[in-house]
């Protein structure tokens, strides 16, 4: 299935060989002005104009680098959980949809009982809601079994956890490498030397987490989320263990991770000074969405 976007570029512009590509059409061509029976093969396409045709499979996402066109890596769609039932049941989520573009950061904030942890739940797939979907990446995860949502959450979401979740007999570099190991996958050394460098535990690859300070610890967590290059980060309350110090760096680092590798953020927290610094807030009263407001478009 093929489709075409339209977007404004420079004249003169070529397109790639089209024959490259892995995928193939039989469609008429998006933008001919008479159709044609049995169109020719087309190797190279070139406009004399300021407007080119991208063709792309709507499983890949789409996005112009000066900003404009963003497929959106995260729709939730009436999604709903109800714990109990009859006159004891609680509905946690009561028909909440949004969508998250990829590389934006957004914060999800609200009291206490509101629904923004059971909310990171679902997106993080480790519990199923009673109704409604989650698509990352447009993978309906809830429409996998469980063998293939565990393979999905190991690659595709990254989990960073208040209290760091760290396995206390692993060192450092086990733990950060363990989702990569549970996939039975090869870690890539340069890649991982990146991460570890830019979290600045170059030294502490050896130290167990006993061995290490609170910030530390919630660094090596960090590390652990981003090792299988996941299509989200998922934060919940990542500086709520940590000191005003070590609570700002753990920010810098994951604001970092979100403007320089364009890495989806979405970050659960109490703390109005770390939901002022996303692109968007979105707060949830009473299992519902109460607000969604950009700030920084």
């Amino acid at each position: 299935m093929l489709f075409g976007v339209i977007i404004r570029t420079t004249p003169e512009e070529k397109l790639g060989d089209l024959s490259e590509s892995p995928r193939h059409c039989n469609h008429p061509p998006l933008l001919s002005e008479e159709p044609h029976p049995s169109p020719p093969k087309v190797n190279k396409l070139s406009l004399n104009s300021h407007f080119k045709v991208i063709l792309a499979s709507y499983t890949d996402l789409i996005e112009e680098i000066n900003g404009g066109f963003h497929m959106n890596i995260v729709e939730v769609k009436n999604l709903s959980k109800v714990y109990g039932k009859g006159e004891t049941a609680v509905k946690a989520l009561d028909d909440v949809s949004f969508s998250v573009k990829k590389g934006e950061f957004v914060c999800i904030i609200g009291p206490s009982g509101s629904g923004k942890s059971t909310l990171l739940h679902m997106l993080g797939g480790v519990d199923r809601p009673t109704s409604g979907k989650v698509l990352i990446d447009q993978t309906d995860i809830y429409n996998l079994n469980e063998t293939q949502l565990a393979i999905f959450r190991r690659r595709q979401i990254g989990l960073i956890y208040q209290f760091y979740n760290l396995i206390p007999i692993l060192t450092v570099e086990e733990n950060m490498t363990l989702p990569m190991l549970l996939d039975e996958q090869k870690v890539d050394p340069s890649h991982l030397k990146r991460i570890v460098d830019i979290l600045g535990l170059t030294n502490r690859l050896s130290h167990l987490p006993n061995q290490l300070s609170g910030g530390q610890q919630q660094r090596v967590s960090i590390g652990r989320a981003l090792i299988s290059n996941p299509a989200i980060i998922l934060a919940d309350e990542p500086t709520g263990n940590l000191d005003s110090k070590n609570s700002e760096e753990i920010m810098e680092l994951l604001k970092m991770f979100n403007k320089t590798y364009n890495q989806t953020l979405i970050v659960i927290t109490h703390d109005e000074r770390i939901a002022l610094q996303a692109d968007r807030i979105i707060s949830i009263e009473d299992g519902k969405v109460a607000k969604d407001e950009v700030t920084r478009p």
